[in-house]
């Protein structure tokens, strides 16, 4: 089961059920690249990661290397060699990777 809410006015709550593996994983991959933008905290990335290790999408030497190379990428905008947008890109990019391979 997949469970999305939204708050507000026109607010709502969906329960999908999903039995195809593949649909779990490609809904799971959009769903976070989705969420990345250029206000997602590196927790929030981590988060994820995490999420994609305990599910078994990705092992924890993936895991590993995926963080430190977004990590990186967070460090590079505090020091002004990237901009929040560049960073996001890139971010997402290694989602969609992650999710084709």
């Amino acid at each position: 089961y997949v469970v999305e809410s939204r708050r507000g006015m026109g607010g709502y709550i969906r329960i999908t059920i999903i039995t195809d593996d593949d649909a779990e994983k490609n809904f799971i991959y959009n769903d976070m690249i989705s969420k990345i933008n250029i206000d997602t905290p590196f927790e929030m990335v981590e988060s994820m990661l995490q999420y994609l290790l305990k599910s078994k999408f990705i092992t924890r030497r993936e895991g590993e290397i995926v963080a430190r190379t977004i990590l990186n990428f967070y460090q590079s905008e505090a020091e002004h060699k990237m901009t929040a947008e560049e960073r996001a890109k890139l971010t997402r990019s290694i989602f969609a990777t992650l999710a084709d391979v």
